[in-house]
C-alpha cells in the first residue's frame, strides 16, 4: 500500500485554514497514487489548543468541520486528529481523538489513551483518557493507530514513567501496520529519541511503523516534523523534512519512500528551530517586522542574524543606542553587522536623555554608578525599542540568553522589553557556538569576529564586565543546565566538581529572579526544560541551598 505522510504546520484555532490544508494535501496525495494519507495529532485544531478547549463554540465548530471533511474528501482514505466528546460520565468532557474515513464513511474512531502531564503538557486538564481501539481494517490490512504519548510508555525511553497501560503492546500484535499521530515538540536530541523509540517498536513487533509529526511553531513550542516511516526491521524507509511542511510517499510493499536529509549538527538543529520559532510566532500573530536593540555584543548580533533569516532583511530594524560607557569598537561592529546582514540600522544616542532624566529628580545621582543609575540606561533603551515597535508595527525581540534569564542579569522594563525571547532557552556557550557556525556556513565573518571574541559587558558603568558579577559563563551554563533542566540539587552539582560558593550563588539567583521571568517575553523552547509554562515555580518562596 502507498501511504502519504502529511506533515503540516497548523495554526491553532484556525479550523477553516487547517481544513483547507487537509483538503489540499489529500488532493496532492491522491494525484500521486496514495491510497491513504495520515496527518498529525489534532491537525484540525492545531496543537496545543490550550484553553480554547473550554470554549463550547470552538468544540462544536471543530466537530462540524470534521463532518464536513468526511463528506467532502473523496477517492482516498484519510486519518487526522480532532477533538471529540467524551462519551463516558467520568473525567473531562473531551477526548483527544482521530478519525479514519473514506468516501463519506467512517472506518474507525481512535481516542488517545495516555495523557501526558509533565513539562509543557497538561492534557489531563482538558481530556479524558480513551481506551485502546481495535485495529482499523482497510485495503486488506489491519492498522493499529496510536496518538503521540500512547507510544511513549517504553522502558527504553526515560521520558515518563508511571503509566499502567501500554497501548502499543495492546494493539501492535494484532496489526499489520502501526501508525502514530504526533505533535511532538522539538528539543535538542529529540529526533534521536524518536528514532530509538519507534525503530525499537518496529523491531519488537516486526511491523512497519509510521510516525507523522507536526511541523512549525505554535507560541513557544517548535515542532521539528521529521516524520518517519520504519520497516519491520526498524530501518528508515521514509523521512520528511525538518521544521517545515512536507508530504512524503511511502510504499510499504516495496519498503521504499521519500527521504529528506535532516540537519545533523546540534548547532544546525537549534538554528533551524529558532528561525522557525521567530517566523511562525510573528507571522501567526500578524507581524511582519521585528526591531532589535543592537549593542555590539554577541547576543543581539545573533538575534539579528536569526531574525533576518526568518523574516528577510528588509523587515528588520536594528537600533544602536550608545550611552556614556559604550566602547568605541561597538559603533564600528554594529555598523559592519548591519551591512553584512543588509538590515536597517538606526543610531539613537541616549546620553542626553539619561542626563535630563537624572537631573529631573533627586532619586538619581549623576556621580553614581549604582544599580539605579545603571538600570535607568537600560530602561531608556527599552522605552525607545518599544517606541520603534509601536511606530513600525514591529515586534520587539529581547536578546537575553538563558544564563542571563536564570540569574536575573537583565533589567525588568528595560532590555527585557519585547514580545519573544529568542535566546531565552539558549545558553551563552551555545550562543557562541551558533554564531561561529553561522560564519562557517556563510564562508566569512557575517557576524564580525570581534563581536564573538570580545568580553561580554552590559556597559552600564565604566570598565564593566559580566564576569565582575558572575562566574565564567561556561560554569553558569553548566550549573543552570544541571539545576533547571536535569533538576539536580546543589549537593549533586557540587559533587560534580563545581565550586560550592559558585553553585549556591547561581542557584540562589535562579530562585530570587523567578519574579522577573514571570514577566519576561515568551521563550522559544529548544531544551528539555525551558523557562516558560512548562516550568512552574512560585515567586514567593524560601529554599535553603
Amino acid at each position: 500500500m502507498k501511504i502519504t505522510m502529511a506533515q503540516l504546520n497548523p495554526l491553532v484555532g484556525d479550523l477553516e485554514g487547517n481544513a483547507t490544508k487537509i483538503i489540499e494535501a489529500c488532493q496532492s496525495a491522491r494525484q500521486k497514487g496514495a491510497e491513504l494519507i495520515i496527518f498529525p495529532e489534532l491537525t484540525l485544531t492545531g496543537y496545543p489548543p490550550l484553553d480554547l478547549l473550554e470554549r463550547k463554540a470552538f468544540i462544536s465548530a471543530n466537530l462540524a468541520m470534521k463532518e464536513k471533511l468526511i463528506e467532502k474528501i473523496m477517492g482516498i482514505a484519510f486519518l487526522f486528529g480532532y477533538v471529540a466528546i467524551n462519551p463516558g460520565s467520568e473525567g473531562p468532557e473531551l477526548q483527544n481523538a482521530a478519525v479514519f474515513a473514506k468516501d463519506g464513511k467512517i472506518l474507525g474512531e481512535i481516542r488517545k489513551v495516555l495523557l501526558p502531564q509533565y513539562d509543557v503538557f497538561d492534557e489531563c486538564r482538558y481530556f479524558a483518557p480513551g481506551k485502546t481501539a481495535e485495529p482499523v481494517l482497510y485495503g486488506g490490512l489491519r492498522f493499529g493507530i496510536t496518538i503521540c504519548e500512547d507510544a511513549w510508555n517504553s522502558e527504553d525511553i526515560p521520558v515518563q514513567k508511571g503509566y499502567t497501560e501500554n497501548p502499543v503492546a495492546d494493539i501492535a500484535p494484532g496489526s499489520d501496520i502501526l501508525i502514530n499521530l504526533s505533535a511532538s515538540p522539538f528539543h535538542v536530541d529529540k529526533v534521536r529519541l524518536r528514532d530509538q523509540l519507534f525503530s525499537g517498536i518496529a523491531r519488537q513487533y516486526a511491523i512497519p511503523v509510521l510516525e507523522v509529526n507536526q511541523a512549525g511553531a505554535n507560541d513557544t513550542l517548535v515542532f521539528d516534523g521529521a516524520s518517519t516511516a520504519y520497516d519491520r526491521k526498524g530501518n528508515i524507509i521514509g523521512r520528511a523534512a525538518a521544521f517545515e511542511e512536507d508530504l512524503i510517499l511511502v510504499d510499504l510493499e516495496k519498503n521504499t519512500g521519500d527521504i529528506r536529509l535532516l540537519p545533523e549538527r546540534e548547532e544546525d538543529q537549534i538554528h533551524r528551530a529558532l528561525v522557525t520559532g521567530i517566523r511562525d510566532y510573528l507571522h501567526k500573530c500578524g507581524f511582519t517586522k521585528a526591531v532589535v536593540g543592537s549593542s555590539g555584543g554577541i547576543d543581539s548580533a545573533l538575534v539579528l542574524a536569526l531574525a533576518a533569516e526568518a523574516l528577510s532583511a528588509e523587515n528588520i530594524i536594528s537600533v544602536f543606542m550608545p550611552g556614556p560607557y559604550t566602547a568605541a569598537d561597538n559603533f564600528e561592529d554594529t555598523r559592519l553587522l548591519a551591512e553584512n546582514l543588509k538590515i536597517r540600522l538606526d543610531i539613537v544616542p541616549i546620553q542626553q536623555t539619561m542626563e535630563a532624566m537624572a537631573a529631573s529628580s533627586s532619586l538619581f545621582d549623576p556621580e553614581s554608578h549604582g544599580i539605579t543609575e545603571q538600570n535607568l540606561q537600560a530602561r531608556i533603551r527599552g522605552t525607545l525599542i518599544m517606541g520603534y515597535a509601536n511606530r513600525y508595527h514591529a515586534l520587539a525581540l529581547p536578546t537575553g540568553n538563558k544564563a542571563e534569564m536564570a540569574v536575573g542579569y537583565s533589567t525588568l522594563y528595560g532590555d527585557m522589553n519585547g514580545g519573544l525571547a529568542v535566546l531565552g532557552d539558549v545558553s551563552k556557550t551555545r550562543v557562541w557556538a551558533l554564531s561561529r557556525r553561522i560564519n562557517e556556513k556563510a564562508g566569512f565573518a557575517l557576524i564580525p569576529e570581534r563581536i564573538i571574541e570580545k568580553a561580554p559587558s552590559a556597559e552600564l558603568k565604566p570598565d564593566q564586565r559580566d564576569q565582575d558579577d558572575l562566574p565564567d559563563y561556561g560554569v553558569v551554563d553548566a550549573i543552570v543546565a544541571h539545576h533547571v533542566e536535569d533538576l539536580e540539587d546543589a549537593e549533586s552539582i557540587i559533587a560534580r566538581g563545581y565550586a560550592e560558593n559558585e553553585v549556591r550563588d547561581v542557584i540562589r539567583r535562579i530562585q530570587l529572579n523567578e519574579y522577573k521571568r514571570q514577566q519576561a517575553a515568551p521563550v522559544i523552547r529548544i531544551t528539555s526544560r525551558s523557562f516558560g509554562y512548562g516550568r512552574r515555580y512560585p515567586m514567593a518562596c524560601r529554599l535553603h541551598y
